[in-house]
């Protein structure tokens, strides 16, 4: 289990939510490595696996109530807010529902991980 606690954890879920953010509006037409049917769907899913694991830490770390459950309803917001950047505030990206299908499954399955190690 990650031992990082405190700031160090903020600011490495902030740091990965940064970096999302930045994948999200860059162009990447020409140095796209995901050109493989179905693979970007699979990048997106782990990525928002990473982004709600990582934030239900810092959500457990603080020790809010439901922290799963926020770290999983703010990391499906995040995702759909950054598709609908990509389509306001780029030219090279465009929004895309199977986009945010798999942020979301990339979420619940992490959800539904964590739920079941929990309990063990």
């Amino acid at each position: 289990m990650l031992k990082i606690k405190g700031n160090k954890l903020i600011l490495l879920a902030a740091s990965y939510s940064a970096a999302l953010i930045f994948l999200s509006l860059v162009n990447l037409k020409n140095i796209n490595p995901l050109s493989v049917s179905g693979v970007d769907k699979m990048a997106h899913a782990a990525a928002y696996a990473g982004l709600f694991w990582i934030w239900s830490l810092v959500m457990r770390w603080k020790n809010l109530r439901h922290p799963l459950l926020k770290a999983a309803v703010g990391s499906m917001v995040f995702g759909i807010i950054l598709e609908l950047c990509q389509m306001y505030l780029t030219n090279t990206r465009s929004l895309d529902p199977l986009d945010m299908i798999a942020n979301t499954c990339g979420v619940g399955f992490s959800y539904l991980v964590l739920r079941i190690t929990r309990r063990s």
